[in-house]
């Protein structure tokens, strides 16, 4: 799998033109639905490849299906590529997704019935993980201000509970306005804004993709499902990590979404979001 990484960072480098500035490490936190296609795992072994390159600063991986197969999954991959002590946080009542695993799923099975591990693992419960909003509190709290990066590959039920959140032992503010303090940009793959449609990460809980596309409080990049077919998580990790000169941002405006899920951009100069085009 590390030769898979190569081949894709290079891939994506010759699809791409990089013009990140040198010595710009991202801190990063992750947040995922791992397991409903693979173009997440590639996300995430690209990631761990940036990390390796001292391009990324990985803070913590946030899992939002539901399930304790996934965070073992996410600790595999933690393992296996030298991110064990990665924090991961957990979603507990969440949406129901009806795109169930393959590769998860399958690789438990495979071990079943070869009777032994496969794969390494660096955690031994997975049940005792924190929720991914209480995890993201944590995370912000002790990070710089206007220093992190957060890269949503997944449905937004997170992120929307942060916002939610109410002063703790880690922070005095709310999760809206700790997010505002602590984030300096959030890229995230949702959306579709050539067609009445609406897009998997944002069907799967239109709520919370309305209250958080709507309201986030710091420059937001969205990269819609129309942009190319199967490859999305990755493209936007090479983005966001990269700051491709491929991709063109639309002109600042504002985001909402509708009752059935269809996400509209509205050009407006107040506006703090846009979303990519080819």
């Amino acid at each position: 799998m590390e030769l898979r990484i190569f081949f894709l960072i290079l891939f994506c480098s010759i699809f791409f033109s990089g013009c990140r500035k040198a010595g710009d490490v991202l801190n990063v936190i992750l947040d995922t639905d791992l397991g409903n296609s693979d173009d997440d795992l590639r996300a995430i072994e690209m990631l761990y490849g940036y990390s390796d390159m001292a391009k990324v600063n990985l803070l913590g991986m946030m899992l939002n299906k539901e399930g304790e197969m996934f965070s073992e999954y996410a600790d595999i991959l933690n393992t296996k590529y030298g991110h064990a002590e990665l924090p991961i946080g957990i979603i507990r009542n969440g949406p129901k997704s009806h795109i169930w695993s393959n590769y998860v799923e399958g690789t438990f099975v495979l071990e079943k019935n070869l009777g032994y591990r496969l794969y390494k693992r660096s955690r031994e419960s997975y049940g005792s993980l924190p929720d991914a909003h209480l995890l993201y509190r944590e995370l912000l709290a002790s990070q710089p201000d206007h220093s992190v990066t957060v890269i949503s590959i997944g449905f937004f039920t997170n992120l929307a509970r942060l916002f939610d959140t109410p002063a703790d032992e880690y922070s005095s503010v709310d999760g809206r306005s700790l997010f505002a303090q602590k984030v300096r940009d959030v890229y995230c793959m949702a959306g579709c804004f050539n067609a009445d449609s609406s897009e998997y990460n944002v069907a799967c809980d239109i709520l919370s993709a309305r209250k958080f596309l709507e309201n986030c409080p710091t420059r937001l990049t969205v990269f819609p499902m129309e942009i190319c077919n199967g490859m999305w998580d990755y493209m936007l990790v090479k983005y966001a990590v990269e700051r491709s000169g491929n991709l063109e941002k639309s002109p600042l405006g504002k985001i909402s979404v509708t009752s059935e899920g269809v996400t509209v951009f509205c050009e407006d100069k107040e506006g703090k979001a846009g979303y990519l085009r080819l």
